[in-house]
């Protein structure tokens, strides 16, 4: 099929907010990014899911609105809008959208994280140091009784070979 000449500045047109589009779909996921944090290799992989996802949406608007067809303008159209959106857009976007995640995050955290943290976590943390201490006081019968059993063996053992190394060195002198 054969555009005519309003036609083709229509798609041209078309072209050219698909590449904006393309621009913003880029943005996302540069402002992941930016939020949370990635290695090298997701990087890459994110980038290459970017534009395999693209290739395929243009090859699809082209498909189906310009029966196939591949000219130089539509490229160009992509091209030119991206290039628009990224000098004119992308920063405020960006700056705006990592802006109010940040907010959002601090809401978050002030508003919900820190309240329940005071009303169930430290508390149970004092519960617990109690608890551990009154636990303390019980056993320290029975952990002396061990220690007195078990540990001070060791500590006899020790003791013992002092006495005879003395013993030795006394026999050994002449005492």
């Amino acid at each position: 099929m054969i555009l005519s000449m309003s036609d083709q500045g229509l798609m041209f047109l078309y072209m050219a907010i698909l590449g904006a589009v393309m621009g913003f779909i880029f943005d996302c996921t540069r402002i992941l990014r930016r939020v949370v944090r990635h290695k090298n290799g997701l990087v890459y992989l994110e980038d290459s899911v970017y534009w395999l996802l693209m290739s395929f949406g243009v090859f699809y608007i082209l498909l189906n609105y310009a029966d196939g067809e591949i000219r130089f303008f539509y490229l160009l159209g992509i091209f030119l809008g991206m290039i628009l959106y990224f000098v004119t857009l992308s920063k405020l976007i960006i700056n705006l959208v990592v802006g109010f995640l940040k907010f959002l995050a601090r809401l978050i955290k002030n508003c919900i994280i820190k309240p329940l943290w005071f009303i169930f976590v430290k508390p149970t943390k004092f519960l617990l140091k109690k608890i551990k201490a009154l636990f303390l006081v019980l056993t320290k019968p029975i952990r002396l009784y061990l220690q007195k059993k078990y540990v001070c063996g060791k500590i006899r053992a020790i003791k013992y070979y002092k006495k005879t190394k003395r013993k030795i060195k006394k026999r050994l002198r002449g005492d």
